[in-house]
This record gives structure tokens, sequence and C-alpha cells, in this order.
């Protein structure tokens, strides 16, 4: 399940869930500070409590983890996704619905 903000034909942010995890929050860097990846957020976990899922997942980034944190996503652990030719650190964040 994915929600697009838009507005004039002009794509602000994305993001979806599946019934475990936040996917692909994204919000333009230019359109930041808005409260756009606010109001997906919102809706993702509304939408997904309204499905009956008890609780998501999300990989944030470090720059991301106030923000996750101010809708109750608590830190879990601190992990690196090795790429082929780098890595990227996340943490992984749980709230229960």
């Amino acid at each position: 399940q994915y929600f697009v903000a838009d507005e004039k034909d002009k794509i602000l942010g994305i993001g979806g869930y599946d019934n475990q995890k936040v996917h692909t929050l994204f919000v333009d860097p230019k359109q930041q500070g808005k409260g756009i990846g606010k109001k997906i957020l919102e809706r993702i976990l509304s939408e997904a409590k309204r499905a009956g899922i008890k609780g998501l997942d999300t990989w944030s980034t470090f720059q991301a983890e106030k923000f996750y944190s101010n809708f109750g996503f608590k830190k879990i652990k601190k992990f690196t996704l090795q790429c082929q030719y780098s890595s990227i650190d996340f943490v992984l964040m749980r709230k229960k619905l």
C-alpha cells in the first residue's frame, strides 16, 4: 500500500507499508519541513491500524530517527547494510499500533 503527496502534478513525497514494515518514506528535500512526511506517516499508521496490523517496523536513517520517535517508534538496534561498493547505516525502529 503506497501513498503519494502531490501538488500540481509534482510529486512531493511518497510512503508505503506492508503487513510488517514502513517502506520508502521520502519527501523531496526542497519540500521538507512542511509537514508532508508527517501527513504521509499519519496516513500509513491509520491505514495499517484499520487493516488490523498490530505493529510496524521501519529502517530509519540516523537523521530521521527523531522524526519516527515523535510518532512513537522505539529504537531496537543499529545496523549496517552492506552494498557492493559502500555501506549504509540504519536504525531498526518499531511501533505497536
